[in-house]
């Protein structure tokens, strides 16, 4: 990754390290004008790198949350639950302790969310028909 390649020296101006200005343009897919919005808030805020990542990381998933499950395939959507699964991973348990409740308290209305839903379709179905997910598995079947 040849950070002074893709970002001008004009647009180097940010009084960061080479791996604040390396993360931002690889985790915004080489988008120089959102790496470089992402360093000034990096600057601003006084972030580590390890911050900046999680800021960058934390947007795209709140980003990746308005999808809708027409939009993606399978792969798609275990990507960004496997994307949701390593940002967590590497959040510090202190530190981050704010973003780790926000999203213990997502997950948990998720599988609130599943729950209700599941329960909906049960009640719609007629007496004696077994409840059965699209695979052919028990609607209360444990993965």
């Amino acid at each position: 990754m040849d950070v002074c390649r893709t970002i001008p020296a004009e647009q180097r101006t940010f009084n960061l390290s080479f791996k604040h200005y390396r993360e931002s343009i690889i985790l915004t897919h080489h988008d120089i004008e959102a790496a470089c919005g992402w360093l000034r808030e990096a600057e601003e805020n006084n972030w580590s790198v390890s911050q900046l990542r999680k800021q960058i990381r934390l947007d795209q998933a709140d980003k990746s949350s308005t999808l809708t499950i027409h939009s993606l395939n399978h792969a798609g959507l275990y990507q960004h639950i496997n994307s949701l699964y390593s940002f967590v991973k590497s959040c510090d348990v202190d530190e981050d302790a704010p973003i780790l409740d926000k999203l213990e308290e997502d997950a948990r209305s998720l599988i609130r969310v599943i729950g209700e839903k599941r329960s909906a379709r049960t009640r719609e179905l007629p007496a004696g028909v077994p409840a059965t997910r699209p695979e052919g598995r028990s609607a209360h079947t444990v993965c």
